[in-house]
């Protein structure tokens, strides 16, 4: 999510003109403005307020990632109620980022696994698409998760061994997987926190499709839960 605007004196209305331009080339915002209008509206009314009152572009633009953030976690019900294919897509949208991550920058990929991309992360040229293609999902899944809510069990233990074995299979070892799936990574390396979490998207979406859309969704759910700040 980028904003390009001229510098001069204008009105909130003419920089939510200029916002919606700016979303003409922005998937991200494009993909919000087609799955929820109105937050769409919301977020870019605030935008234009706060560019016509004086603050900086990049001041906005920090407000409006935090608003997203904040978003995306009140939509993860609807996101892990959606179809089965978008549940996994997010999935696949967040394993493709966090294996670039693995490669080109350690420290932000364990960030990314332990509690998302820190606040004002600028991506470079190849990581921005790999960022685009997970927000994208997930706006997609939510808008399908509220048009069309599936209900679904919780994985049960049998499930979450399988994807343990998986992540064995590949490389990972026993007892650093049995941390992950115990007491977490926390306090691991990042080095550990980003490849031992890489692993696990990995082995989620080797699973076999009903598998595979149930934990996924049930992760999606959690995680959220976990992030959600206290009391809201």
């Amino acid at each position: 999510m980028a904003l390009v605007l001229a510098a001069c004196s204008r009105s909130a209305e003419d920089y939510a003109a200029e916002v919606d331009r700016n979303a003409e080339r922005d998937v991200v915002l494009k993909t919000l403005q087609e799955t929820d209008p109105t937050f769409y509206g919301q977020i870019r009314d605030r935008a234009a307020g706060r560019l016509a009152a004086g603050e900086s572009e990049a001041e906005v633009l920090e407000a409006m990632q935090a608003e997203m953030r904040a978003y995306g976690l009140r939509q993860a019900p609807y996101v892990a109620a959606a179809p089965g294919g978008a549940v996994v897509e997010v999935m696949q949208a967040e394993k493709a980022l966090i294996e670039h991550l693995q490669a080109t920058d350690v420290d932000t990929c364990a960030q990314f696994a332990m509690a998302g991309l820190p606040a004002g992360y600028q991506a470079d040229a190849r990581t921005k698409p790999l960022i685009d293609r997970a927000a994208t999902a997930r706006l997609v899944a939510g808008q399908s998760g509220r048009a069309a809510p599936v209900t679904r069990e919780d994985p049960g233990q049998a499930d979450f061994v399988a994807v343990y074995e998986t992540m064995v299979a590949g490389g990972v070892d026993e007892a650093l997987g049995q941390q992950f799936f115990g007491t977490g990574l926390m306090s691991a390396p990042p080095r550990t926190q980003c490849d031992v979490t890489a692993a696990f998207y990995s082995a989620i979406v080797a699973q076999p499709p009903a598998r595979a859309e149930a934990v996924s969704a049930f992760i999606i759910k959690t995680v959220a839960e976990q992030m959600a700040p206290a009391g809201g």
